[in-house]
């Protein structure tokens, strides 16, 4: 018995650390459907700057149509580097969607996504490009060239 409890011991210390490190694990609950099981092994994570766990909750809070979450928690995987959150803020700026609608907004994150090498974020940006004029365009790309150099924000 105490040999078992050792082994369980040493499983929770050593090995349930190293589990715990990656954020795709998370999607094996949510490939189950179990919501509550991604949000708890994900906020831990997210809650310690890794931007996959971020997006994981973004994505969460999405399903459950809780967009303004699903808002918050790009904007903070985007500014941990997690690219495919530029591309949703983007669609939600374009959309309104837990956001006000705003298309230089959505604009300057297509933009700044395909700074960072997303072809299809560049795509989007010239189709959300057709509704601005030279000079909102012009705006959103100026303020994507700075977030080149500082950093996207990490809240809306």
């Amino acid at each position: 018995m105490i040999r078992y409890l050792s082994l369980v011991i040493l499983g929770l210390v050593v090995v349930a650390p190293m589990h715990s490190a990656n954020a795709d694990d998370g999607w094996d609950h949510m490939e189950r459907g179990d919501l509550a099981a991604a949000d708890a092994y994900w906020r831990p994570l997210a809650e310690a700057g890794n931007g996959a766990a971020m997006a994981g909750l973004a994505h969460i809070a999405s399903v459950q149509g809780d967009h303004e979450a699903a808002v918050h928690w790009h904007h903070r995987a985007a500014a941990a580097g997690e690219r495919e959150a530029l591309n949703l803020l983007g669609s939600a700026y374009l959309e309104g969607r837990g956001v006000t609608r705003n298309p230089v907004l959505a604009y300057a994150w297509y933009h700044y996504a395909s700074l960072r090498g997303s072809a299809n974020a560049a795509r989007a940006r010239d189709l959300a490009g057709r509704w601005l004029s030279d000079e909102e365009a012009s705006e959103a790309r100026a303020l994507a060239n700075h977030w080149k150099v500082d950093g996207p924000p990490n809240s809306p």
